[in-house]
């Protein structure tokens, strides 16, 4: 007969600690956010906040630190809202520059609005990240 666990919050036995996953991989942070006008995010899960650094870029502070900077992540849902409609294709990126390497607690995030062969930075009405990794 199968068994079936009801929990509200899982820890590591110090009562502290998250649960470390074994033999399975999930998101350790995510966020869904509007990246036009006042910044706001939607929901999430060990995001601590956003900053707003221009047009078209964010950083994503992560509540609970990576143990390294080798964590693999995913942008996406990225939509714009004007007139363009479809023809407007969104462009995302988790990025850090030389003089900004990864770094454990946050990230950097650049939207652009391609149109045609050109391009340029665009603030999206609906944006979304997931990052894997193993935390600290």
């Amino acid at each position: 007969m199968p068994s079936v666990l009801n929990v509200d919050t899982l820890v590591a036995a110090n009562g502290t600690d998250p649960v470390t996953l074994t033999k399975q991989s999930a998101a350790k942070a995510w966020v869904n956010f509007n990246g036009s006008g006042t910044i706001a995010i939607r929901d999430s899960l060990s995001v601590s906040g956003l900053v707003d650094n221009g047009t078209g870029k964010y950083a994503v502070a992560f509540s609970n630190s990576f143990a390294n900077t080798n964590y693999a992540g995913n942008a996406g849902l990225c939509g714009f809202d004007d007139a363009g409609g479809d023809s407007n294709s969104p462009v995302v990126m988790l990025t850090r520059s030389q003089s900004n390497p990864f770094t454990t607690g946050d990230i950097d995030i650049i939207a652009a609005q391609r149109l045609g062969a050109s391009g340029s930075f665009a603030d999206p009405v609906y944006m979304a990240i997931s990052i894997h990794g193993d935390l600290a």
